[in-house]
């Protein structure tokens, strides 16, 4: 529920371009009115940019649909393309084309359908309610704004930004108990921390907070341990020899940049965008110590209007990751941690579907109808996976949200809803409302927030909800009611704690040793303020607890 002006600069970039239609993000419910801004006028998806004049259809030389992934960009005997990072895009190396990618496996002869209603679910029995107090809170220095994207390292200590209103700042650390450990200056603007992993911390800049600057087109890391200063380095110049000489010069713009990382390495899922208005996917890897890049792979033959959605990393090392390979329609596809493809899965392209998480056994992807092609539209539903070799082993249809999962369960989450499934016994285990939005008036516009914290250590699940009431502009806020909820495998509320009605929460916050972390923002938008509560409940250890895999946001599964 938190909006920055990173979120807007996105939102015009994409429009720029042409986007797919995204699902509602966790922690959101119906859309707060804008500050005065008049609603969007039509819908439905983007334009499809022309072809230019004189265009030839792909030669017969050219791979068939799927495209083929090659590493046309590695270095000469799998080292790095340079030795280290460089503001100029890197030289091509002298790597070969790889094989064509694995044929698609033969669909499994039956595999599990379920259907999720999570409109009907069966209200949530509420306990008596807890009212705790912040065990700490810490507020940034006037004039400044602080971010915190639910980044925490496995000791519990926590790494966010704090900006000033020129985009200059501090990459700050603090122990779980919230004193202070160092303060590191930025080297661009903007920045916010994504990740943690290796002892680097990684952050996404920018060069300038104009109006039409890109947010994340800058790596910075820094050491864990001190903050020094390690290395960053240009993502738009990298992924720039992306854009085939046809399509002309790549524009100042990179889609979808939330990195993926493990085994001291930092993944990129992305796209370039030519000149010509197509985006081209590729897949970055970057050394975390040196910030040397690593490997470059293109798509042979693709272009797309849509942007790639980021990697992610099973327990194994395997990654995975959707790139939009067509027009319409993306592709899944899987690497050993060898570097060996796995398979090429192509994904339905009347829907838009990308990844949503892998565990130890499947990927999860997530699709939803595309009006261009189903303008009667239809459901949208969660594909798993098999990671050895990409057969679908089922389908949950009626899934619209977050998805987690843990050995052979998964939850699903909407707005004020949240389902267990039980993946290897093909059924839903149970559904239920944690909570439902009143109906609003021409003056008044509830909205209500579902955050999804962590699956927990015996089975269940941490549930932040939230519903506030707007008035005709998003700084009109009449501050509800807000509860975190902690729900057992077998979907009895164990417990809720109603939290301090003086901000925005909305956030996923974090978990460790029985302590949670959010950041709520001040109603006045002027900053978020970082609070830790004693909860007694501890994070699941194994699988895609919480968003972006765990609270160190790698992307890989734990």
């Amino acid at each position: 529920m938190r909006t920055t002006p990173l979120l807007l600069v996105a939102a015009i970039a994409i429009a720029a371009c042409g986007s797919k239609k995204e699902p509602a993000p966790t922690g959101s419910g119906t859309t707060p009115p804008s500050d005065g801004a008049a609603p969007p006028s039509g819908g439905g998806a983007p334009s499809t940019p022309p072809i230019a004049p004189g265009e030839q259809p792909p030669s017969p030389t050219q791979p068939p649909s799927p495209p083929g992934l090659t590493p046309s960009d590695i270095g000469p005997g799998g080292g790095p393309i340079d030795g280290g990072p460089s503001p100029t895009p890197a030289p091509p190396g002298t790597g070969t084309p790889a094989a064509p990618p694995p044929t698609p496996p033969p669909p499994i002869a039956s595999p599990c359908e379920l259907s999720v209603s999570l409109g009907g679910a069966p209200a949530l029995e509420a306990t008596a309610p807890r009212h705790p107090l912040p065990a700490w809170e810490h507020r940034p220095a006037a004039g400044t704004r602080l971010r915190w994207d639910g980044v925490l390292d496995a000791d519990g200590n926590l790494y966010w930004t704090e900006l000033a209103e020129d985009g200059t700042g501090e990459v700050v650390s603090a122990t779980r108990a919230g004193q202070i450990r160092w303060r590191a200056p930025t080297a661009h603007l903007a920045a916010h921390v994504v990740l943690v992993a290796d002892g680097v911390v990684v952050a996404l800049s920018q060069p300038t907070i104009d109006a039409f600057s890109v947010p994340g087109t800058w790596l910075e890391a820094f050491r864990a341990a001190d903050g020094a200063p390690l290395w960053t380095r240009d993502v738009v110049a990298d992924a720039a020899p992306l854009v085939p000489e046809a399509a002309g010069p790549a524009r100042a713009y990179v889609g979808e940049t939330h990195p993926a990382a493990a085994d001291g390495t930092l993944v990129l899922s992305l796209t370039a965008l030519g000149a010509e208005g197509y985006q081209y996917p590729g897949v970055l890897r970057v050394d975390l110590r040196s910030g040397a890049l690593l490997s470059r792979r293109s798509f042979e033959g693709a272009r797309t209007i849509w942007m790639s959605s980021p990697a992610a990393i099973a327990r194994d090392g395997t990654l995975v990751f959707s790139a939009s390979t067509d027009v319409a329609g993306a592709t899944l596809y899987a690497t050993a941690p060898g570097g060996a493809d796995l398979f090429a899965i192509p994904q339905p392209s009347d829907h838009a579907s990308w990844l949503a998480n892998v565990s130890d056994r499947f990927a999860f992807v997530q699709s939803f109808p595309d009006s261009r092609f189903l303008p009667d539209g239809g459901p949208a539903y969660v594909d798993w996976l098999r990671l050895e070799d990409g057969a679908r082993a089922g389908r949950a249809t009626g899934v619209s949200g977050e998805v987690l999962s843990e050995g052979g369960f998964a939850y699903s989450f909407g707005i004020g809803t949240v389902a267990r499934l039980d993946l290897d016994g093909c059924a839903v285990g149970w559904q239920r409302t944690i909570a439902a939005e009143p109906p609003g008036d021409r003056s008044t516009h509830p909205h209500l927030t579902t955050a999804v914290t962590s699956l927990t250590a015996d089975g269940g699940v941490l549930v932040l909800s939230e519903l506030d009431v707007y008035g005709a502009t998003s700084l009109d806020v009449t501050l509800g009611t807000a509860a975190l909820i902690a729900i057992g495998p077998d979907g009895v509320e164990r417990w809720r704690a109603e939290l301090p009605v003086d901000a925005l929460y909305g956030g996923p916050g974090a978990l460790h040793g029985g302590r949670w972390f959010v950041a709520p923002l001040l109603p006045d938008r002027s900053t978020a303020v970082l609070r830790a509560f004693d909860v007694g409940i501890d994070a699941a250890e194994p699988g895609w607890i919480a968003q972006d895999g765990g609270f160190s946001r790698t992307r890989r599964a734990r």
